[in-house]
Parts: C-alpha cells; structure tokens; sequence
C-alpha cells in the first residue's frame, strides 16, 4: 500500500478542515488524486519520527507501533531498560537519555532542531524561503543579532518546559529576558546597572517599556494557509513597515 499526504487537514483554531497547505484549490482529476499526494518512504518517516512515538525503528517504518503524539519515549529514548533500572533501584545506570544535559546550541540545533529545523536544514533548503521560515525556531534563533552559541540563558529549555504546553502570557517570558538585558532602571541610575552587570546582565536595557517583550522583539506572524500565528524567535527591535527578515 501507499501512504498519501491528505488534500485537507484539520485547524485547532478553526475546529475543523480545511486545503492543506501547498494545496490549489482545484477539483481532484480522479480518485486517487482525491486521495493526496502519494508520499515516499523518506517523507513518510520524516512525518511519523516528528509528530508521533515509536514508528521509526532505525530506517524501518513501524505503524503497528506508533503511538499518537509526543510522549515521553520520542525524547527520552525506549522506556523499558529505565524501568529496569528504577525496578532494581540502579540509580547510577538510569538508561534514559536526558536532553537537558546537551549544550545549548546542540540541544536547539541537532535535537530541537531535528524536527523544528535547524539552521543547516533551513540553509540547505531552497524550497524553504520567505514567511514560512518563521515556523522554524531554531533557525530563526540562530539568526538572532544576540545569539551565542554557547549562552545557556538561550537555550531551549531556558523559556520551555517542554514537558508542558508553552505559556501563552507573554508576562511570563519577561524574567527571561531581563536575565541577559539590564532593566530600564539602569538606564537612570548607573549602581543599578553596574549591579546588574555584575550579575551577567550586560546586553542593552530596552529605552521603551520593561515587560511584555516578546510582544514587540519577538512578534507573532501567521503564515497564509496556516490559521495560526507563530511566535518569531528571530529576536530582534521591530520596526513598522519593515520586510520580513528571511
């Protein structure tokens, strides 16, 4: 049989179908081209090791295994072993892999970005141009005028849990900034910004507002076809009228 990418697909924020992107809205010729496009093996693994759990087994496509969405398994690695292990109180020999012990830009670019995109998949790939590259963050973090690839405060898991839904008030990213970016009080006062230089705070205070940052350096962009709006972490000082930064 054959795996077939549906022509339509089901939007959270509408409740329900509509083109999938890439699709004209032009009446199947037959059938099968009703059916979608037929997707190769390559592609088909790509979709299941992304947006499931326990369907690819090195270059073998298991679907009698999968396990719908993300669990605990797609980052952690096979559960069975670690069990073992806790069962037999191995504390030293967990067998589990913990991604939170990986550098920063190794855990944005190489893990994250297996499936979120890296910068090198971005970069290599030529189909990937304007506006959709938002939906890319480690990509558009890479790109950041600050990014350091050795910075800890912008790693992955510095802003997410990502065993938990992001959070959607941007108030509660304001303590990640100001954990780099001195406050607007030391623009005023040169203690208070010797002090917080002092504690590692040496990127520019913002001369405009002191919260709700990400409203305005890291803004929202909905990409035409998508029904949601992505949250650019191209981290950058907006201006009006500006073009989008590929």
């Amino acid at each position: 049989g054959e795996l077939h990418e549906s022509r339509v697909s089901f939007y959270k924020d509408l409740k329900g179908l509509d083109w999938t992107m890439g699709y004209q809205l032009t009446l199947p010729s037959s059938l099968e081209d009703a059916a979608g496009r037929a997707i190769k093996l390559n592609e088909a693994r790509e979709c299941f090791a992304c947006h499931s759990t326990a369907a690819i087994n090195g270059l073998e496509l298991q679907l009698d295994r999968l396990i719908p969405g993300i669990s605990c398994e797609a980052c952690h690695g096979p559960g069975r072993d670690h069990i073992a292990a806790m069962e037999a109180k191995r504390l030293n020999d967990k067998h589990i892999f913990n991604p939170g012990k990986m550098e920063a830009d190794e855990l944005a670019q190489e893990f994250c970005g297996s499936c979120h995109h890296s910068a090198e998949q971005v970069l290599t790939n030529n189909q990937l141009q304007g506006l959709v590259r938002v939906r890319f963050q480690p990509y558009r973090l890479f790109t950041s005028r600050g990014h350091d690839p050795d910075e800890a405060r912008l790693r992955c898991t510095a802003c997410h849990n990502p065993h938990e839904d992001p959070v959607q008030d941007p108030a509660f990213y304001d303590p990640k900034c100001l954990a780099c970016h001195r406050s607007g009080t030391s623009l005023k006062s040169a203690a208070v910004a010797k002090a917080e230089e002092s504690e590692g705070r040496t990127d520019k205070a913002c001369p405009v507002a002191q919260r709700l940052c990400v409203s305005c350096h890291m803004p929202k962009i909905e990409v035409p076809g998508t029904h949601f709006q992505f949250t650019d972490h191209r981290i950058r000082t907006v201006k009006p009228g500006e073009p989008f930064p590929n």
